[in-house]
């Protein structure tokens, strides 16, 4: 998306990170870039239609508008609908990305006018490599944050920000502590995670990421 958004005529995977389309872009702030998100675990029509409505404008600064719609199978029925009409009617400027684990969960009809393209995981070393190049990171951070981005980018570029990356490394810390504690424990540490949705989620892939990396690797 930042290579689509770049002003300058050698594009690189994460733009020139210099013109003022790049800059805009990572301040979250470009007026021809949106990213759309679940709120409180379902995308609802209402965040549909104020997407859409983003898309109806010319773009500003860019040759394209593009909407990126994360965890699109926790897009509602009515969402998926409306958003129907746009697909399959799209203007020349638009780019509409949608993202998801689980395409089996977008209707039929939705899935039909959609370009699919499969990611498979990135080895921790070209992540690394991604990392010291596009970041400047050092060979040492780079290799720590790849080690535990799951073979995802998107993972390692969220994992930059210090006070994520400690969350994440919490979750895996604790994963250790539970397996040493009592069944009595071990329910009530359960009951409590059950309580947030969104935080149990990413306690479980994360769990599921430290298990693979000490014991399938």
């Amino acid at each position: 998306s930042l290579a689509l958004l770049c002003e300058k005529k050698e594009k690189k995977f994460s733009g020139c990170g210099n013109c003022v389309s790049c800059q805009m872009a990572k301040s979250s702030c470009h007026p021809d870039f949106l990213v759309l998100e679940p709120e409180e675990g379902s995308l609802k029509i209402e965040q549909m239609k104020k997407a859409l409505d983003f898309l109806l404008f010319y773009p500003q600064i860019s040759p394209f508008k593009i909407l990126i719609i994360d965890k699109a199978d926790q897009m509602t029925e009515e969402s998926q609908n409306i958003l129907l009409k746009t697909l399959e009617e799209p203007k020349n400027n638009n780019l509409i990305i949608l993202v998801t684990s689980l395409p089996s969960k977008l209707l039929k009809t939705v899935q039909s006018r959609l370009l699919a393209l499969k990611f498979s995981r990135s080895s921790a070393q070209k992540i690394a490599n991604f990392l010291q190049k596009e970041y400047h990171l050092s060979e040492n951070e780079a290799k720590r944050v790849a080690e535990i981005s799951d073979g995802k980018i998107s993972e390692a570029i969220k994992l930059l920000n210090k006070d994520y990356r400690q969350e994440k490394e919490l979750i895996g810390k604790d994963l250790g502590e539970l397996l040493e504690k009592d069944f009595f424990e071990k329910t009530i540490y359960l009951k409590k995670l059950s309580e947030d949705e969104e935080f149990l989620k990413t306690t479980i892939k994360e769990w599921l990421r430290v298990l693979r990396e000490n014991f399938f690797s």
